[in-house]
């Protein structure tokens, strides 16, 4: 595979959840050691960016560091940022601790795409509008316009999409490699939590 950094954004606030959902029990495991899990298998170079004040596991998994942010809530956008400068690869996956079921091959799809000359992002659109997570990047591309959009005063991730060189992979083609969409399944809410705690594990 591609050599390639992933980071995971791991520092939400977990409002409608009523606690911090990246605790939450994942089949014997927490959400978010399960997603972490996951990603490592694709990358030497793994960074959890967490929320102000987060302290490193007692026992971290090898190739994984965690950055907490510098600030209470700077916003994800923020957070990519420092990941990016810290990276180690110049193409780098960003997927977020409370999507558990992206399915590998569509991050390794993601990766594919991004090596096409000219793109400096890559995501899943949907409804003709690229979503903003999982998303693959060009590290040094996307951070020189991070930079402009962070003194603009965006904070939202979904800027990213709007960046030269964004590249939308169309729902019809990234469907035939997940036909339920799992790509997108996010945790908001319990209920959120049951119902993919209810899927058959795959891959």
């Amino acid at each position: 595979m591609t050599p390639c950094s992933v980071l995971v954004l791991a520092g939400g606030r977990s409002r409608r959840f009523g606690r911090d959902k990246l605790d939450a029990d994942w089949r014997g495991g927490t959400l978010r050691d399960h997603v972490v899990g996951r990603v490592a298998e694709l990358s030497d170079d793994l960074v959890v960016l967490t929320a102000h004040g987060s302290t490193e596991p007692d026992e971290p998994r090898r190739g994984v560091r965690v950055l907490a942010d510098s600030a209470d809530w700077p916003g994800p956008l923020i957070a990519v940022e420092a990941g990016l400068r810290v990276a180690r690869h110049d193409l780098a996956l960003i997927v977020a601790a409370d999507m558990p079921v992206v399915p590998m091959r569509i991050l390794e799809l993601l990766l594919v795409e991004l090596q096409e000359e000219g793109r400096a992002m890559v995501g899943l659109t949907v409804e003709g509008r690229i979503e903003p997570l999982p998303v693959a990047v060009r590290r040094d591309v996307v951070l020189a316009a991070l930079a402009d959009l962070v003194k603009s005063g965006a904070r939202r991730l979904g800027a990213v999409r709007d960046l030269p060189g964004a590249f939308g992979i169309a729902e019809a083609d990234w469907r035939l490699l997940d036909v339920k969409g799992d790509s997108l399944r996010d945790i908001d809410t319990e209920d959120d939590l049951q119902s993919l705690l209810a899927q058959p594990a795959e891959d």
